[in-house]
């Protein structure tokens, strides 16, 4: 059964460096964002996956994505991958992207990070019960400032805010007793690394 790890919290928050070094790791294998969940599941719902035309219009529009094309993975081995695991679903879908990602690079254990798929932790653990996320949080002032700076953001420090406080409180209330879910504070982790 697939152990996956998750990252996920507020934009600019860490998680890009957190994928980065858990990458290091000769087993472990985080993929660039997919936004799987928050984008391509939500806008494509209305497709009958385990239909063959419905599958081969989802996949075609998948595959030659800009977003697929940062994996650097073979479109039909994915494919191939993705039907050896049964009629097709968003599930089979996501995990055999995920899964190729990872044998591409010669890594046995896969895992993502999308930070905004905190917002899909139930569908996510569903999906795999044995995953384990890390929920990244950094401090408001820095995540507004930095979000601020990039181009495909809002520049409203107060949407940003907003955002922020919701999804502390998602964790709050949602997820904080959770066994399979770590909060990892930005600040404690460019603090002590190795710890």
């Amino acid at each position: 059964m697939s152990t996956p790890i998750f990252i996920v919290g507020m934009p600019r928050s860490g998680s890009t460096l957190l994928t980065s070094m858990l990458s290091a790791h000769p087993r472990i294998a985080i993929a660039p964002e997919t936004h799987y969940l928050c984008y391509w599941m939500r806008r494509y719902k209305h497709l009958d996956l385990s239909s063959s035309k419905g599958f081969d219009t989802f996949w075609q529009t998948l595959s030659s994505s800009q977003r697929f094309s940062y994996f650097g993975i073979d479109t039909h081995k994915t494919r191939e991958r993705i039907l050896e695991k049964g009629s097709p679903s968003h599930q089979h879908i996501f995990e055999g992207w995920l899964e190729e990602y990872a044998h591409n690079i010669n890594k046995p254990r896969w895992g993502e990070k999308t930070p905004l798929h905190y917002q899909h932790l139930h569908q996510l653990l569903t999906w795999f019960p044995n995953a384990q996320v890390i929920w990244m949080l950094r401090d408001p002032r820095a995540v507004t400032a930095s979000l601020n700076k990039v181009p495909w953001a809002s520049n409203y420090s107060h949407i940003h805010a907003q955002q922020w406080q919701e999804s502390l409180t998602q964790f709050e209330r949602d997820w904080q007793r959770a066994a399979r879910i770590m909060l990892l504070r930005y600040e404690d982790l460019v603090q002590q690394p190795e710890n």
